[in-house]
């Protein structure tokens, strides 16, 4: 099975870990190859058209390299004269998605079947659920996302940017303020429900959802620092507190969340086609 990763910063922990697993002669039952996509904020022409860095055509996707951003991430090692679809049995976006837009409308209003004790306005849950919807599908990684699903039949996935690490909210007052205030409220558990009921009303039935894995989580807005990266230096010298971006560690047990998502995926098809 071979399953194409697309993504930017998110994706370098996945492919640190798929780099060490093949260091450390592990199969996982998968040959994954990188792809850069979803690194540009979403822009229309003058027309309301949306303006790609990218174009699907014959059966390949052909991608613009990325060059620049946070992390070490200076030059990308994926691939970069395109990416033939069907050479691929599933793909997957990483960072497709990010739980921000939750937790930033959860400091203005409150859905239904949130604590009477958050923000005065209140809201009903589908409302709420479209808010965080909306924001999501106006942007270029959702973009792309729509965009491969039209030009593949094979299975397609989203992972989420992953959650920030604990030392993140010890170091930010605005981020230790969201936490403390959803957990006092006790809404944690529900606000990440209603982002995740959000994901899965905008995907629908042809994309799917890889949720963070358990195991790196010390609950669902926090990672655990084990999974951390070094805080780094940006393009002009300067230390960045890199909160956001998670490790190899991460990487590889997010990998095989993939492979079994995209077996399960491929399954499903099998079976659905047998009974046709």
């Amino acid at each position: 099975m071979r399953i194409c990763v697309f993504g930017v910063s998110h994706r370098l922990a996945l492919e640190e870990g798929w780099m060490s697993l093949r260091a450390d002669g592990i199969d996982i039952g998968a040959q994954i190859a990188f792809a850069p996509a979803g690194y540009r904020p979403l822009t229309l022409d003058e027309a309301g058209v949306p303006v790609r860095d990218y174009a699907f055509a014959d059966g390949i996707a052909h991608l613009k390299p990325y060059t620049k951003g946070r992390r070490r991430y200076v030059e990308d090692r994926g691939l970069k004269d395109g990416v033939v679809l069907r050479d691929f049995d599933a793909f997957v976006m990483v960072g497709a998605i990010w739980s921000g837009v939750a937790t930033r409308l959860y400091a203005h209003c409150r859905a239904e079947s949130h604590s009477p004790h958050g923000a005065s306005q209140c809201v009903s849950d589908e409302c709420f659920q479209d808010a965080i919807a909306a924001k999501l599908r106006a942007s270029a990684n959702w973009q792309f996302v729509s965009d491969l699903r039209e030009a593949t039949t094979a299975p397609i996935a989203v992972i989420a940017a992953p959650q920030v690490v604990e030392r993140g909210y010890a170091r930010s007052d605005d981020r230790r303020k969201m936490l403390e205030r959803l957990r006092t409220n006790r809404d944690e558990e529900r606000l990440h429900a209603s982002w995740r009921a959000a994901v899965l009303g905008l995907a629908g039935p042809g994309i799917d959802l890889i949720d963070q894995a358990a195991e790196t989580l010390v609950s669902p807005f926090v990672s655990r620092d084990i999974f951390s990266v070094p805080d780094s230096l940006n393009m002009q010298g300067e230390v960045v507190n890199d909160d956001g971006h998670l490790n190899d560690a991460y990487g590889r047990i997010m990998l095989r969340e993939c492979v079994a998502w995209a077996n399960a995926a491929l399954a499903r098809r099998g079976a659905m086609a047998a009974v046709a």
